[in-house]
């Protein structure tokens, strides 16, 4: 997958200098705001709500997701990169969770290919900074196709 080049506006580029700029220990106080459950109405995809039965949120261990899944370009070792793209995405998260603004849960579904690894259809920079921040636990939308399928990868737990 090629990526473009990027390049940022003034505001965006203030924005990862913020959450760049500051100590570790300050991130891990940041807590994640989830758009599900009492919150399911602040989704920005409406296909979440359970009145859609697409998807069913479970509760995740984080490791075990990151160590089961595709994440392609996207490096789980370190929060901040040297991809401008990345960089503004966790910003973006950081500044959403610090100002509680609840982000939908991933989402995620097997492709024919998957060899026994996990695809995310939306939310792998989510996944990353809450796994590097060190939160045990996330929600996690799986398409109901696939609840039974990726139960043999990585545990589901019901909320």
């Amino acid at each position: 997958m090629k990526l473009q080049k990027v390049s940022l506006d003034k505001r965006e580029s203030s924005l990862i200098k913020l959450y760049r700029n500051r100590a570790f220990d300050e991130l891990m106080n940041i807590r994640p705001s989830w758009a599900f459950g009492n919150d399911s109405g602040k989704l920005w995809d409406r296909r979440q709500l359970p009145s859609y039965q697409t998807y069913t949120i479970f509760k995740v261990d984080t490791a075990e997701l990151v160590n089961n899944s595709l994440f392609y370009e996207v490096d789980v070792n370190q929060l901040f990169t040297n991809d401008l793209t990345n960089n503004y995405r966790v910003a973006r998260i950081l500044y959403n969770w610090e100002n509680g603004t609840h982000l939908d849960p991933p989402t995620l579904s097997l492709r024919d290919d998957h060899q026994g690894k996990l695809t995310f259809l939306d939310g792998r920079h989510r996944t990353k900074v809450s796994y590097l921040l060190g939160f045990k636990m996330i929600p996690l939308a799986v398409e109901l196709i696939d609840v039974e399928a990726v139960r043999t990868i990585i545990t589901l737990n019901d909320y």
